[in-house]
């Protein structure tokens, strides 16, 4: 193929022809690699100067020139300076194995980046400080140099000088690169480290394709930011105009306590005409080396000769105490008396066989009293805690154990009682009952929670409190705070029609500490209701009918027409049967003006809660406050949603349909079980009639 003007601007193309000669008996078609280079760039040092080139230093200056700033030179001495140690050309440049100090193996799509961020990126491929001036391009060597300048307090602009003194603990323990190994194709970490621990720095060098060389980087990272402790900043007047960023200068001035420090140069900013403002970080030749280093510090500026070891704590001690139901820690230890004391560190665990960190805090000053809350109440505790210093060295830790708070017993539940919500079907279809139980909560400081237990069986005597001092609940429910709570019995017999034949149950409750220690047990009676006969004991199952008490007063009421032909019907009873009701039933009937009937409507059953009732339409039951079976005490059903005695309205609501309608209303009592009583007319409360209409 001969590749012409034609050819595609940025993009490799491949052809290769095959005959199916060449194909037989070598399995198929060939599984093809290819060794891609880049474009061609500039490098004076070589013949022809414009070749293909891994020189990073080669391919940053191609980048500044043509895409950075267009028609722009290059300084070929410090140019060729760099491009050399990055070859390995030079006394310690190489790797240590002869192989080239820093190469570039990365494409970089530059519209889909920064310009800044290209730039910066090649620079540290390079090791150096790229510096334009007068439209020429100057390579500074991030390497060891030699010094270029020379200022004193005479050159310095009074009162502009300062020092900032790096903090140890803004200093990594471990630099780690991860660089990319192009035969694994995956990212790769070179680390390197001092001997303390503690705090990672990850840089990613996605242009290392060598472990050598992104170990060697780690390594000149580490020592940098370990050992070159001081950033310099003054300002000075015309000199400035030779110096380049990059370039290791020498700084003496007693007002900030520097003589012949070395700094290199890494911000040169115009803040004045004529006056510019340097900022330098100190330079020492040894971050160069291909090994670790110690902090060479040399006493100048603001030392940081603080001691490695931070002592570790004695007499550390606690207690825990119940906070509700949560448990808090307090500890204390002697205090270390130690200078360069920066915070504590408390690791709490459970003291077990594996054991689980359960709370870490941080304590900057220096008490030697603290509190640790929101522990669980109910384990032995494993405390640890060291000193860490203010150049961020952690001490060995001291440890102890706590046992857990002592709790006292809870008092007694005060009063409760339980009612019906209403009948259930359990998990696999058999039936049951949902009761609500309801207490005052008690105030208690390891207060945890409540324990109901219930016994059931065929007769009271069965249920005396001899018999359940050697027998164990036949259900058990836990209910938290708040004074109210839900739980699910099963019916008393699996093949009842609602709730079964006679059954008795007695319920029993107990608050419970963070610890699971009981209260004395308070026994729940029957719903509140006492009788002679039920004291103590719940029946929700009963198989004798239900004992009329005369005749009840059932009532409705027409509360009006909401405008749209809908009219509400209240509906109240005074005196029913006795025994345990389980809700109402209502009867709607049309009729005729006199009364007679012609049809049944609808029959609809009401524990609580309202019914919507359209004579042209379906019925809908709405769920209200159902409590469902009570006890009764003989004259009022206690408690509808209302809990008013002579209050107890059930609502249904009728419809307007074209033509006169007539309507009358019919009420029944509901036992337990299957029972009902008679049905009763509900009479108009205006004006005694027993039939609604005409509507």
């Amino acid at each position: 193929m001969t590749w012409t003007s034609d050819s595609i601007p940025n993009f490799v193309i491949v052809v290769l022809r095959i005959t199916p000669t060449q194909l037989v008996g070598s399995g198929g078609i060939p599984q093809l690699q290819a060794l891609i280079r880049g474009m061609k760039v500039d490098d004076s040092r070589n013949s022809p100067t414009n070749a293909y080139s891994s020189n990073p230093v080669a391919c940053l200056g191609h980048f500044l020139t043509t895409y950075a700033k267009p028609g722009t030179l290059i300084d070929q001495t410090t140019f060729e300076n760099a491009a050399d140690r990055a070859d390995g050309i030079g006394s310690g440049n190489t790797l240590g194995d002869g192989s080239k100090r820093r190469i570039w193996s990365m494409v970089v799509g530059q519209r889909f980046r920064p310009m800044e961020e290209v730039l910066r990126l090649l620079e540290n491929a390079a090791g150096v400080f790229a510096v334009l001036e007068d439209d020429v391009w100057y390579f500074m060597e991030d390497g060891p140099v030699s010094t270029a300048h020379t200022v004193d307090e005479d050159r310095i602009i009074e009162g502009t000088s300062s020092v900032q003194s790096i903090s140890a603990r803004d200093k990594p323990d471990e630099v780690r690169v991860m660089w990319y190994d192009a035969d694994a194709d995956q990212n790769k970490p070179a680390e390197a480290s001092g001997s303390a621990s503690g705090r990672l720095q990850t840089l990613r060098a996605a242009f290392i394709t060598r472990y050598r060389e992104a170990r060697r980087f780690a390594i000149e990272r580490y020592n940098r930011l370990r050992n070159e402790n001081l950033i310099v900043q003054f300002d000075v007047h015309g000199q400035a105009l030779d110096w380049r960023r990059g370039e290791v200068i020498s700084i003496s001035d007693h007002s900030i306590g520097l003589s012949n420090f070395l700094a290199r140069i890494t911000m040169i900013q115009a803040i004045l005409p004529g006056r510019w403002r340097i900022t330098a970080r100190e330079y020492l030749t040894s971050t160069y080396s291909n090994s670790i280093t110690s902090d060479p510090f040399t006493g100048v500026g603001q030392p940081d000769d603080r001691p490695l070891a931070p002592p570790t704590l004695t007499g550390l001690a606690g207690t825990a105490t119940a906070i509700g139901r949560l448990a808090q820690i307090d500890l204390s230890w002697t205090d270390p008396n130690y200078d360069w004391f920066d915070q504590v560190v408390v690791d709490v665990y459970d003291n077990t066989n594996s054991p689980t960190v359960l709370l870490n805090q941080y304590f900057t000053n220096s008490a030697t009293n603290i509190s640790m809350a929101g522990l669980p109440a109910d384990v032995d505790f494993y405390v640890e805690a060291r000193v860490i210093s203010s150049a961020g060295v952690n001490g060995t830790s001291a440890s102890a154990t706590v046992a857990k708070p002592v709790l006292p017993t809870p008092p007694a539940v005060s009063d409760a009682e339980i009612d019906m919500v209403k009948p259930i079907v359990l998990g696999g279809g058999s039936d049951g009952i949902e009761l609500r139980a309801r207490w005052t909560d008690i105030d208690f400081r390891a207060w945890f929670q409540y324990r109901i237990d219930v016994w059931t069986d065929e007769s009271t005597s069965d249920l005396s409190d001899s018999e359940l001092s050697d027998r164990t609940p036949d259900f058990s429910f836990i209910l938290p705070q708040g004074g109210e709570g839900l739980f699910q019995l099963p019916a008393a017999e699996a093949d009842s029609d609602v709730y079964g034949d006679l059954e008795v149950y007695r319920f029993r409750m107990y608050a419970l500490n963070a610890a699971g220690t009981e209260s004395e047990p308070y026994d729940i009676q029957s719903y509140g209701q006492q009788t002679t006969t039920q004291t103590d004991y719940h029946y929700f199952g009963q198989t004798e009918d239900l004992s009329p008490l005369g005749t009840p007063t059932c009532e409705y009421t027409d509360e009006g027409d909401d405008g749209d032909g809908n009219h509400t019907i209240a509906f109240s009873f005074v005196g029913h049967p006795t025994g345990i009701l389980a809700g109402v039933w209502v009867n709607v009937y049309n009729c005729n003006s006199g009364g007679v009937i012609s049809s049944l409507l609808k029959r609809i059953f009401l524990s609580a809660g309202r019914i919507n009732l359209q004579v042209a339409g379906s019925v809908t039951y709405q769920d209200g406050l159902s409590y469902g079976l009570h006890a009764i005490d003989g004259s009022v059903l206690s408690q509808l949603p209302d809990r008013t005695a002579g209050n107890n309205h059930v609502i249904t609501t009728v419809r307007d349909t074209p033509g006169a309608r007539y309507y009358r209303f019919g009420m029944q009592f509901a036992g337990a079980g299957d029972q009902l009583t008679d049905e009763y007319d509900c009479t108009n409360t205006s004006g005694g009639a027993t039939v609604l209409g005409p509507l």
